[in-house]
């Protein structure tokens, strides 16, 4: 039977059908006019979850699976048209190690996909039964695999000029005021940092060391996800904007059982609901770059993190999405950073922990060293990460 997420009481549903449903399909509503993106997301995003918070109270895990299909919100051999919809594919990332007793998967077709394209890349990849995160395209498979970037020396460079501003939101935390500095080393004069705190900033040493070098610093204490008031802070600058780096983000850890309403408002708005405002508003302006801060665990996963990931998961699609546009997008998945936000104890035991999974955390200076080599390839997304691939593997 179909019935609208709007509708689907997902508990009283499955208690109902335990041991009748051999499959769940769930595919999340569009948005072509991608005229509230945000909403779109976080309701379908709440009604998967609630949907898998059922299956493990409601005696279907083992015997029902589960099926979320999506459209146009993967790269696989045509242009990301539905950004919005990667954030389920992210889900059922997170779904399959915070509960592996249930029968997931995800198939993302094209935009205009119909129920018989539906059925022939079912017979595609329903002899796959460990590839749970597939997308289908004329008849072609893929599966997500991360490629090793190579150095190229034709490689673009990134272009930053004194007479141009750039704009930073999430200005005022550890990676917005790394990137101010490395923007300045590349000769950068005009920087525009926002942030809600921003005003407790006009004394910090990093930017007063920037405006000691002749770099021109205003700080805005604005909320990125308010786009009026975004469009008035970016309206300010006294010289042409060339560049955007979207810093912004805000954790709220939550796990697929225990994730509420607030969780995904706390980490959709500041991450996702200002990288729209950001679109938006810069319509028009004549960019040398766009870069959007996502996160590794986008790519890796992260247990007890399912909106983290999932916001960055939309970040991820929607660079690509606007190169799909023509326009300049880049996403850049860190790997975990060192650095202020925790102390000297807490970054230790923090250091140990990802150790065991092979992942290291990157030093700030090293790390912006590579944006140079991520921009000039041309691609929307690039991850940098310090890792040790083996034993990586063996702790998942």
């Amino acid at each position: 039977s179909m019935v609208s997420a709007a509708e689907f009481d997902a508990s009283r549903w499955i208690d109902g059908a335990v041991g009748q449903v051999k499959r769940i399909i769930f595919a999340p509503a569009r948005d072509p006019a991608q005229t509230d993106l945000v909403k779109h997301c976080q309701a379908s995003c709440l009604a998967l979850t609630r949907i898998l918070q059922a299956m493990t109270t409601g005696g279907t895990a083992g015997r029902t699976e589960l099926l979320v299909v999506t459209r146009g919100g993967q790269g696989a051999g045509r242009a990301v048209s539905q950004p919005a919809q990667a954030a389920h594919w992210a889900i059922v990332r997170t779904a399959i190690e915070e509960l592996p007793d249930l029968h997931l998967r995800c198939l993302d077709l094209p935009e205009a996909a119909d129920l018989s394209d539906l059925r022939r890349a079912w017979a595609a990849v329903s002899a796959r039964p460990h590839d749970h995160l597939v997308a289908v395209t004329a008849g072609s498979v893929y599966r997500p695999r991360l490629t090793r970037l190579r150095p190229s020396s034709n490689a673009a460079l990134l272009r930053v000029s004194g007479d141009a501003a750039y704009v930073i939101t999430g200005g005022t935390g550890a990676l917005g005021l790394a990137t101010a500095t490395w923007l300045a080393d590349r000769g950068a004069k005009h920087l525009l940092l926002i942030s809600r705190h921003a005003d407790a900033f006009a004394e910090d040493a990093r930017v007063i060391q920037l405006r000691a070098r002749g770099v021109e610093v205003v700080l805005n204490a604005v909320d990125a996800a308010d786009r009026a008031a975004l469009q008035l802070a970016c309206g300010s600058a006294q010289r042409p904007i060339r560049g955007i780096v979207h810093a912004a983000g805000v954790l709220a850890d939550a796990t697929i059982a225990n994730a509420t309403v607030a969780d995904w408002q706390a980490v959709m708005h500041p991450k996702v609901q200002a990288l729209c405002n950001l679109h938006d508003i810069s319509a028009g302006w004549d960019l040398n770059f766009f870069i959007a801060y996502s996160s590794a665990a986008s790519l890796l996963g992260s247990p007890g993190q399912v909106n983290y990931v999932a916001a960055n998961a939309v970040v991820d699609a929607f660079m690509a999405y606007r190169q799909g546009q023509g326009l300049p997008g880049l996403a850049i998945n860190w790997g975990p950073w060192s650095g202020p936000g925790m102390t000297a104890d807490q970054a230790s035991g923090h250091e140990v922990r990802l150790a065991k999974q092979g992942v290291f955390l990157l030093q700030p200076t090293d790390a912006l060293a590579q944006l140079d080599a991520a921009f000039g390839h041309g691609l929307a997304q690039v991850a940098v990460l310090s890792m040790d691939w083996a034993r990586f593997v063996s702790a998942h």
